[in-house]
Protein backbone atom coordinates (compact mmCIF):
# COMPACT_ATOMS: atom_id res chain seq x y z
CA UNK A 1 0.00 0.00 0.00
CA UNK A 2 2.85 2.38 0.78
CA UNK A 3 4.35 1.69 -2.63
CA UNK A 4 1.17 2.92 -4.28
CA UNK A 5 1.20 6.11 -2.26
CA UNK A 6 4.84 6.78 -3.07
CA UNK A 7 4.14 6.00 -6.71
CA UNK A 8 1.29 8.51 -6.82
CA UNK A 9 3.33 11.07 -4.88
CA UNK A 10 6.31 10.62 -7.18
CA UNK A 11 4.07 10.95 -10.23
CA UNK A 12 2.48 14.15 -8.93
CA UNK A 13 5.67 15.86 -7.79
CA UNK A 14 8.23 17.77 -9.79
CA UNK A 15 11.96 18.06 -9.53
CA UNK A 16 15.18 16.22 -10.30
CA UNK A 17 14.58 13.35 -7.87
CA UNK A 18 11.16 12.67 -9.38
CA UNK A 19 12.66 12.63 -12.87
CA UNK A 20 15.32 10.14 -11.83
CA UNK A 21 12.73 7.91 -10.14
CA UNK A 22 10.58 7.96 -13.27
CA UNK A 23 13.62 7.16 -15.42
CA UNK A 24 14.53 4.27 -13.15
CA UNK A 25 10.96 2.93 -13.35
CA UNK A 26 11.02 3.11 -17.15
CA UNK A 27 14.35 1.27 -17.26
CA UNK A 28 13.04 -1.42 -14.90
CA UNK A 29 9.91 -1.90 -17.00
CA UNK A 30 12.03 -2.11 -20.15
CA UNK A 31 14.29 -4.67 -18.48
CA UNK A 32 11.22 -6.64 -17.37
CA UNK A 33 9.82 -6.66 -20.93
CA UNK A 34 13.18 -7.73 -22.35
CA UNK A 35 13.41 -10.57 -19.84
CA UNK A 36 9.83 -11.68 -20.48
CA UNK A 37 10.24 -11.70 -24.25
CA UNK A 38 13.54 -13.57 -23.98
CA UNK A 39 12.09 -16.14 -21.60
CA UNK A 40 8.96 -16.80 -23.64
CA UNK A 41 11.10 -17.15 -26.77
CA UNK A 42 13.30 -19.72 -25.04
CA UNK A 43 10.28 -21.62 -23.70
CA UNK A 44 8.72 -21.81 -27.16
CA UNK A 45 11.99 -22.92 -28.77
CA UNK A 46 12.31 -25.65 -26.12
CA UNK A 47 8.72 -26.82 -26.82
CA UNK A 48 7.70 -25.99 -23.27
CA UNK A 49 4.03 -26.43 -24.13
CA UNK A 50 3.67 -30.20 -24.48
CA UNK A 51 1.83 -30.68 -21.16
CA UNK A 52 -0.84 -28.40 -19.67
CA UNK A 53 1.32 -27.52 -16.64
CA UNK A 54 4.07 -26.34 -18.98
CA UNK A 55 1.76 -23.67 -20.38
CA UNK A 56 1.57 -21.84 -17.05
CA UNK A 57 4.73 -19.73 -17.55
CA UNK A 58 3.86 -18.97 -21.17
CA UNK A 59 0.37 -17.77 -20.21
CA UNK A 60 1.73 -15.77 -17.26
CA UNK A 61 4.29 -14.08 -19.48
CA UNK A 62 1.59 -13.15 -22.02
CA UNK A 63 -0.55 -11.78 -19.19
CA UNK A 64 2.40 -9.84 -17.78
CA UNK A 65 3.14 -8.25 -21.15
CA UNK A 66 -0.49 -7.15 -21.47
CA UNK A 67 -0.44 -5.66 -17.95
CA UNK A 68 2.87 -3.87 -18.59
CA UNK A 69 1.46 -2.31 -21.76
CA UNK A 70 -1.65 -1.28 -19.83
CA UNK A 71 0.50 0.25 -17.10
CA UNK A 72 2.69 2.15 -19.56
CA UNK A 73 -0.35 3.51 -21.39
CA UNK A 74 -2.46 4.52 -18.37
CA UNK A 75 -0.25 4.87 -15.25
CA UNK A 76 -3.19 4.12 -12.98
CA UNK A 77 -3.16 2.65 -9.51
CA UNK A 78 -5.25 -0.25 -10.86
CA UNK A 79 -2.62 -1.11 -13.47
CA UNK A 80 0.11 -0.96 -10.82
CA UNK A 81 -1.90 -3.26 -8.57
CA UNK A 82 -2.48 -5.67 -11.48
CA UNK A 83 1.25 -5.67 -12.18
CA UNK A 84 1.95 -6.50 -8.53
CA UNK A 85 -0.58 -9.35 -8.62
CA UNK A 86 0.97 -10.81 -11.78
CA UNK A 87 4.45 -10.62 -10.23
CA UNK A 88 3.14 -12.46 -7.15
CA UNK A 89 1.69 -15.10 -9.49
CA UNK A 90 5.16 -15.47 -11.03
CA UNK A 91 6.60 -16.21 -7.59
CA UNK A 92 3.90 -18.80 -6.95
CA UNK A 93 4.41 -20.35 -10.39
CA UNK A 94 8.15 -20.46 -9.71
CA UNK A 95 7.57 -22.62 -6.65
CA UNK A 96 5.24 -24.89 -8.63
CA UNK A 97 7.86 -25.12 -11.39
CA UNK A 98 10.58 -26.15 -8.94
CA UNK A 99 8.35 -28.89 -7.55
CA UNK A 100 7.38 -30.04 -11.06
CA UNK A 101 11.00 -30.24 -12.17
CA UNK A 102 12.01 -32.24 -9.10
Amino acid sequence: MDAQRSYVAASAGTGASTDSVQLLRRWLLALLVLGLVGTVTELILLSHYEQPLQLVPVVLIALALVVVVWHVMRHQAASLHALQVVMALFVLAGFVGVVAHL
